[in-house]
């Protein structure tokens, strides 16, 4: 009977303590709104990067020859249920022999800027023979049956983009496909170069 009350003693002794820590935590967030909120930001950041580095380590055994189809159903994974677009690249790093997952931008419901500069600088930091994969979402949900949002297909200006970037980025030596999600479904974003390789890496 001791060692049970002893037990039960420690278990209320660890329920208290976690109990205190909750409205200690509460009443310093009561006390500093602007701090709650950052700290809050902070901790959905370390999450979000916690992620993202997970799911470049699924990855790595694929590096150096990532194609597509290891990537889009991870994609799928972190952007089928995104209410806003949010665009993400999956780096297969020639210089670091590594596979990097980045968030490059969000935006709204139906749209996200394409931070070329950006990208284009990442290129350069990771060399000639490098693979890029860059996938959107096309956020919708179901009403009545029926689809409501974006159309599951690339837009005239996903195509256009497309084509501009991969013009820029074969200049420095570098192969970028992309992708866009909806739903449980992942497209590729087509152009004449890759209509024929839907499931291959774009390589010369």
């Amino acid at each position: 009977m001791t060692a049970a009350s002893d037990f039960i003693g420690g278990l209320a002794s660890v329920a208290v303590g976690v109990v205190r820590g909750q409205i200690d935590a509460a009443m310093r967030d009561a006390r500093d709104p602007v701090g709650a909120h950052r700290r809050r930001v902070a901790a959905i950041a370390e999450e979000r990067r916690c992620q993202l580095a997970q799911v470049g380590r699924q990855l790595q055994s694929h590096a150096g020859e990532l194609l597509f189809d290891h990537v889009a159903p991870l994609m799928i994974d972190l952007l089928a249920s995104e209410r806003i677009e949010i665009l993400m690249l999956v780096i297969d790093s020639a210089r670091e022999e590594r596979v990097r997952v980045v968030d490059l931008a969000r935006g709204t419901a139906d749209a996200v800027d394409v931070p070329t500069k950006e990208i284009i600088k990442l290129a350069r930091r990771h060399g000639h023979g490098s693979g890029f994969f860059m996938f959107h979402n096309h956020p919708y949900e179901i009403v009545a049956g029926e689809i409501v949002g974006e159309s599951p297909l690339p837009s005239a200006n996903d195509l256009r983009s497309a084509t501009e970037l991969r013009r820029e980025l074969r200049a420095l030596g570098v192969d970028i496909v992309e992708g866009v999600v909806c739903g449980d479904v992942c497209r590729l974003v087509e152009c004449s170069r890759l209509n024929a390789q839907f499931q291959r890496r774009c390589r010369r």
